[in-house]
């Protein structure tokens, strides 16, 4: 992670692929890295994909499409968030080409998936297509592997009724200080909501591989 944070890999530039099951942080951590890149002077944007496909076709009716394509090509980092989420049709590959190409070797990119990277080329759906577009990402790629629990479950109810303003406030003053502090029915617990397992950093060599880095 440490490699991430000096934003080297912007500079570069590379892709990073964040894929993992449903709310395990993909979207955050690749927020994160774009904070990271605006607090070292860089510029970033993050894009939702599959809503901003389905936003492009107005793009091309107005006129604004030439322009939208200008403006991302610009950006340090782009952050295209739950590719694959849906089916790509003839139209959304080539937008993705088009937007890859003009990156390539330029600008870095950040996609988040539930997808693995190896199950990409099925999801695009031409083979074709996308042989361009990976070809374009997976070869200057680092790709971290969530995996976990989701986020969004909730915790385990850990009282019956409302906590008070005064005891919840007492309880954060007595974290700070790293003590445990009591509430209604016993001790104040922390838990944990999710457990992150990094499988690794990888740089990808080619559609079909991928090589380890230290």
């Amino acid at each position: 992670m440490a490699r991430l944070t000096t934003c080297q890999w912007v500079r570069e530039p590379h892709t990073v692929f964040s894929t993992g099951p449903t709310g395990i942080g993909k979207t955050w951590l690749g927020c994160a890295l774009g904070q990271q890149a605006c607090r070292n002077g860089l510029t970033a944007r993050y894009l939702r994909l599959p809503r901003f496909l389905q936003e492009l076709p107005m793009a091309k009716g107005d006129g604004r499409y030439g322009k939208v394509l200008t403006t991302l090509a610009k950006t340090d980092v782009l952050i295209l968030d739950d590719g694959g989420l849906a089916p790509f049709s003839e139209d959304n590959r080539r937008d993705v080409l088009e937007i890859v190409e003009d990156r390539h070797d330029r600008r870095a990119t950040i996609i988040t998936s539930q997808l693995p990277v190896e199950h990409w080329h099925d999801a695009l759906g031409d083979p074709t297509l996308a042989d361009a577009i990976l070809d374009r990402l997976v070869h200057k790629a680092y790709k971290m592997t969530l995996q976990g629990a989701s986020m969004r479950k909730r915790p385990a109810q850990l009282t019956k009724g409302a906590v008070s303003d005064e005891q919840s406030r007492s309880s954060v003053a007595l974290l700070r200080r790293g003590q445990a502090s009591p509430g209604v029915g016993g001790n104040f617990r922390v838990v944990h909501v999710a457990v992150f397992t990094w499988t690794g950093w990888q740089v990808s060599c080619g559609l079909g591989g991928s090589v380890h880095v230290d």
